[in-house]
């Protein structure tokens, strides 16, 4: 029984996208694996940007950093 765990900052996951997800992942395990999708178990974890590091900060304050050097703000 596969079960894939997946872990997303929320921006943009609508319900549609999620469903996407689950759809392609479970076609790519039948297709590769050749396991029933009655036995794939997906689950999709939102984590807020602020629960989230990487590159050595929080993913809310990356992401503000790039929007301010997108519009020349960066600071020094």
């Amino acid at each position: 029984m596969p079960y894939v765990h997946i872990r997303l900052t929320p921006e943009g996951l609508t319900r549609k996208a999620r469903k996407m997800i689950v759809s392609e992942v479970t076609q790519t395990l039948v297709r590769v694996l050749g396991k029933k999708p009655e036995q794939t178990h997906i689950v999709i974890e939102s984590v807020k940007p602020e629960n989230w590091g990487f590159a050595g900060m929080l993913t809310d304050e990356y992401r503000a950093q790039q929007k301010r050097r997108a519009r020349g703000n960066s600071p020094r």
